[in-house]
């Protein structure tokens, strides 16, 4: 067995669903991340290669529960709540991978297309700096890498 060592970007994505997609994430996280509520977030994940780009897999997400809690601003043009009112929408936190190798220019361009494709008025959408990631490759897949 070898280490392998790779640097991206860590890429969060906060994404409000329908109670019924959060209980399905809670009984089966396969179903949720199939569900219509998240459509658009897989269409730019399953059409940008960029996007959980691990080589031998691609499309790579990791999903984790959360509950968002906000306050509606007056000047705000809400999809859940009205002006003054205080909102609790289910969440799915969607962490991906981007290249370290990518242009800034590309980034920019792959968080527009996701912020396009967000629900939200105002999208949670983190873009963490380089960190490094370590798999470990078969001694077979490793004598063939070398």
């Amino acid at each position: 067995m070898r280490l392998e060592k790779s640097r991206r970007h860590k890429l969060r994505v906060h994404w409000p669903v329908s109670a019924e997609t959060f209980d399905s994430l809670v009984a089966s996280a396969g179903a949720a991340y199939l569900s219509e509520d998240l459509r658009p977030l897989r269409n730019v994940i399953e059409t940008t290669s960029e996007l959980g780009d691990f080589g031998a897999y691609t499309d790579v997400v990791e999903m984790s529960l959360g509950v968002e809690t906000f306050l509606v601003g007056d000047s705000a043009n809400a999809t859940l709540g009205a002006r003054g009112e205080r909102c609790v929408s289910p969440t799915l936190v969607v962490t991906t991978y981007l290249s370290a190798e990518l242009s800034a220019a590309r980034v920019d361009q792959v968080i527009s297309e996701l912020v396009s494709a967000h629900p939200w008025e105002v999208p949670v959408i983190e873009l963490s700096e380089t960190v490094e990631l370590v798999t470990s490759v078969s001694t077979e897949r490793a004598e063939a890498l070398a």
